[in-house]
């Protein structure tokens, strides 16, 4: 998920594939902030149980204006067994993502 210049997604989608990290994007529906109305607070930082990266992608967005990118990591940080190039346990998944993209920002 996304509130940055299709620019710099397609980008990011470029260096997934790169590396093998590959990304889908998610959208950001105006339904999801709906999720986080508080009832006591006018926001809460978590939604319902389900389209938890949903929730966040809508509280960042409510807070700045500054191009962004929400990568979700949290059900690939760690495998139970090893798969194609990652190891059992912690997959440092995002870090090759997070590298080729600047790589190339940098190279251009």
């Amino acid at each position: 998920m996304a509130q940055a210049p299709e620019s710099m997604v397609k980008s990011l989608k470029k260096a997934g594939e790169n590396v093998y990290e590959r990304l889908a994007e998610l959208p950001l529906w105006e339904e999801y902030y709906e999720e986080i109305k508080g009832g006591i607070a006018d926001l809460k930082n978590l939604g319902k149980g389900e389209g938890g990266a949903h929730s966040a992608a809508m509280f960042l967005r409510h807070f700045t204006n500054y191009p962004w990118a929400h990568i979700d990591i949290a059900g690939t940080a760690f495998a139970t067994s090893p798969s194609h190039y990652t190891p059992k346990g912690g997959t440092g998944v995002g870090v090759r993502l997070t590298l080729e993209f600047l790589r190339q920002q940098i190279n251009g």
